[in-house]
């Protein structure tokens, strides 16, 4: 008689599933497919795109919808032990804070670069103050505590985190004209009038 070689069974191939869930905010990364011989197991590393939530924080990912804290980080790999698995985006909702500011004297004022609001997230925030051509920057306070008192006339940026409710106290003053002469045998230019912080230069002409 004779022996036919032997065929082994071809193995049985299971299909998986990974889907992202933003959990009430927009962005989730696109679903992963993937394939192994096993029925309840399989591996993914997790997409590096966050979702956002306008006012939250993600924190990460989590297999339960309503979990505070996340079980899953972005740009991770992890073994799931089940066929297909969604997977929830995890917020922290950021803290807002009211932002007060007082001005005396003419010059704009700006946040981040934009006309300020009363509340702010938690975060860093840029003040810049532009103070107008006849004016000047007297001095700055935050919270009582002053950050600036050197006087500018040009365009002065501070930056600060707002972690509690912030008052802001912003002091321009009109520039103070002067006049400048010189008492000198010699012809000398540059004299005028000049209003403080202005730069004047003089220059003086010697006959040989």
């Amino acid at each position: 008689y004779s022996v036919g070689a032997y065929i082994p069974p071809t193995p049985t191939t299971y299909n998986h599933t990974l889907t992202y869930n933003a959990n009430g905010g927009t962005g989730a990364p696109n679903q992963y497919q993937t394939s192994n011989q096993s029925q309840n197991s399989f591996s993914a590393t997790l997409s590096n795109t966050k979702p956002t939530k306008s006012g939250y924080k993600f924190l990460g990912w989590s297999a339960n919808e309503l979990s505070p804290t996340a079980e899953y980080q972005p740009n991770t790999s992890y073994t799931f032990n089940s066929q297909n698995i969604t997977l929830y985006a995890v917020w922290q909702e950021i803290p807002t804070y009211d932002l007060t500011i007082n001005k005396v004297g003419q010059g704009t004022i700006t946040i981040n670069g934009t006309t300020p609001t009363s509340t702010y997230y938690q975060g860093t925030l840029t003040l810049e103050i532009v103070p107008t051509s006849m004016n000047y920057l007297k001095s700055v306070e935050v919270n009582g505590i002053i950050v600036y008192d050197t006087h500018t006339i040009k365009k002065y940026s501070y930056s600060f985190e707002i972690n509690r409710d912030t008052e802001i106290n912003v002091e321009l003053e009109e520039r103070e004209q002067y006049t400048l002469s010189v008492s000198s045998q010699y012809e000398v230019s540059g004299q005028g009038t000049y209003y403080y912080l202005d730069t004047a230069i003089l220059l003086a002409s010697f006959d040989n």
